[in-house]
């Protein structure tokens, strides 16, 4: 690995998770010095560092030299309980600072800030902004064209003007924002948008083909049919939402979370193009009247949780990851033969009837009722946690990966050969009756 030219250090790092970026390049000290500066990320959040930040160019000088791209590694947040008021910034305005000292905002978090002389002061909840106040506040940003993605939690106001460089843009308990009032074809780049506790929207329908869209516990919204051109949505514990029948059609990636106690239909039959799909639900019954998977090819990954209705997967399918959790009434496995990984956990299931030789990664926790565990003797990797009915370590020999974690450890089996991992909660008494095997 040490061998390798720095330029392909950097592109396998473009493909790894934000945790598996730093684990990664913690692997020695050569690709420590290497690639950690680039996957670092800074937060700066504390009212004194803020200001210090601000206010002196060793201090920024010294973050700089931390990171790489500071628009992608350095996120400032500015919560504004008392006005931030910054001194000895060498007379220059936040856009000016911004242009000289490459400070990349990527997030302005505003709730009282004194910006070029104008003061935003907050009394009680959801204070009202003037339109002037707001225009002012989007001329600025305006101005800054690496400022990206905007996040206004707790205001009230009349209007909201284009801020035509954002790419995402967020509202979190802004009573009176209405989706059609805010002009979403002006907004050119825009391609991530958030809606959060925004109890006065009702009509989605401008919001067909927003790129990445977020409605969480917006309740007044009913009507989500015409929902159907988001690469990705997302929709969360939206309780007024009852049937997800019409909706999604061309979506990408799905998301889905209802603990509503209403009915609710969660037919997938109509979707075209998914190829995410994650749904949670209260795992009761009550609140399910129907829930069908999607029958199209194109999907790739599923996770479904907290469905107390049966349900199956289709028999002509292209999944190659899923994820069953707390779903009393799933039963059974049939077609999941090809699936190349697979997780079950807090089920009911008694066999792993149906597995094949497609699996090549099986996690299995808190299924107590399994006692038959050699359909995952071909895997290449097999997780079991916390499955009472596990006690013979022969039906999963050969795994070449096996991670066991007995439910306590009077319940470890006596032969211990074909374990690779063994993860104990505490250490027993009796340690010397644990034989470790060559395998460990």
């Amino acid at each position: 690995m040490n061998a390798l030219p720095e330029e392909l250090y950097n592109e396998i790092v473009l493909w790894l998770s934000r945790k598996d970026q730093v684990s990664f390049a913690s692997m020695n000290i050569l690709l420590s010095k290497i690639l950690l500066k680039r996957v670092r990320r800074i937060l700066i959040r504390e009212e004194d560092q803020v200001k210090l930040y601000f206010s002196s160019q060793i201090f920024r000088d010294e973050i700089h030299s931390l990171i790489v791209d500071p628009s992608e590694q350095l996120k400032i947040e500015i919560f504004l309980d008392n006005p931030l008021t910054v001194e000895g910034v060498d007379n220059m305005t936040c856009k000016e600072l911004s242009t000289t000292a490459e400070i990349l905002l990527q997030y302005l978090i505003i709730w009282k800030i004194d910006l070029k002389g104008l003061a935003l002061q907050s009394s009680g909840f959801a204070p009202f902004i003037v339109d002037e106040a707001i225009l002012e506040i989007a001329h600025w940003m305006n101005s800054i064209p690496s400022l990206k993605e905007f996040y206004i939690s707790s205001y009230d106001f009349t209007d909201f003007p284009v801020i035509s460089n954002l790419e995402s843009l967020t509202f979190n308990n802004c009573p009176s924002v209405h989706p059609d009032e805010l002009n979403i074809p002006a907004y050119s780049n825009l391609r991530v948008l958030k809606f959060y506790y925004c109890e006065s929207i009702d009509d989605v329908s401008c919001l067909d083909r927003i790129h990445e869209l977020h409605i969480s516990r917006c309740h007044q919204i009913q009507d989500i049919s015409c929902l159907n051109h988001n690469h990705k949505i997302v929709i969360d514990n939206c309780d007024s939402i009852v049937d997800y029948s019409s909706c999604f059609r061309h979506s990408k990636v799905i998301e889905v979370t209802c603990f509503a106690r209403k009915k609710v239909c969660f037919d997938f039959s109509k979707l075209l193009e998914v190829r995410e799909l994650v749904v949670a639900g209260r795992r009761t019954a009550f609140n399910t009247t129907k829930f069908i998977f999607p029958p199209c090819k194109t999907l790739r990954r599923v996770v479904v949780s907290g469905f107390d209705i049966p349900f199956t997967i289709p028999a002509d399918h292209q999944i190659r990851s899923i994820v069953i959790a707390g779903c009393a009434s799933f039963n059974s496995l049939s077609n999941f033969g090809s699936i190349s990984s697979i997780s079950l956990m807090n089920l009911k299931i008694d066999s792993l009837e149906g597995l094949g030789m497609g699996n090549h990664v099986v996690h299995i926790r808190s299924c107590p009722l399994i006692r038959d565990f050699t359909p995952l003797k071909h895997c290449d990797k097999v997780i079991i946690r916390d499955c009472q009915g596990f006690e013979d370590i022969s039906q999963v020999r050969g795994v070449k990966e096996l991670t066991l974690s007995p439910v306590n450890i009077n319940n470890i089996p006596e032969d211990l050969e074909g374990v690779t991992h063994l993860l104990l909660r505490k250490v027993p008494d009796d340690l010397d009756r644990i034989v470790i095997p060559n395998s460990l």
